[in-house]
């Protein structure tokens, strides 16, 4: 009976191991499920921001445009689409080491709400608004060259996935 008792007691420490065992597997194999699944966030996030920055140049491009043709009121409803664009961005970068596009792409929002304040006011007197074409598109292109390097630095870590 003895006997019967030890080889039960060892037989449950041996099934005890083995459990043991088999829960530090699972702990294993759910971290890297975890990393995983932190790496396919971030590689989304990465896409969708890369889709962003391309969405907010073609818009630029459609607002000079616009603006060339004399379509003012036209232009001036997609700054707003344009700002809504580059805050997104500006989530997107908040929380990178050098967030000097985060910094630039506020200012762009800003310099966006500078010109489409102006447009409308210049509109509102009946004054003709190619006087700021000039200035606007300056204000376009600088935040157009600061989209492209984000949509090469997102085109070539997708190349690198």
């Amino acid at each position: 009976m003895e006997l019967a008792v030890a080889v039960a007691g060892f037989m449950g420490m041996a099934l005890s191991a083995v459990g043991v065992w088999f829960a530090c597997l699972a702990k294993r194999e759910a971290g890297g499920a975890r990393k995983a699944a932190v790496a396919a966030r971030q590689a989304i996030k990465r896409s969708l921001t890369g889709v962003d920055a391309g969405r907010a140049v073609g818009l630029i491009e459609r607002i000079q445009t616009l603006n060339r043709q004399g379509h003012w009121q036209a232009a001036i409803h997609m700054y707003g689409d344009l700002r809504a664009m580059l805050s997104d961005l500006q989530a997107s970068h908040s929380g990178e080491d050098n967030n000097n596009v985060g910094r630039s792409l506020r200012e762009a929002r800003e310099q966006l709400r500078t010109i489409e304040d102006a447009l409308e006011e210049t509109l509102a007197n009946a004054s003709e608004p190619g006087s700021l074409l000039g200035d606007t598109n300056v204000h376009l292109n600088r935040i157009h060259n600061l989209l492209l390097p984000i949509q090469s630095r997102i085109r070539i870590d997708q190349g690198s996935l």
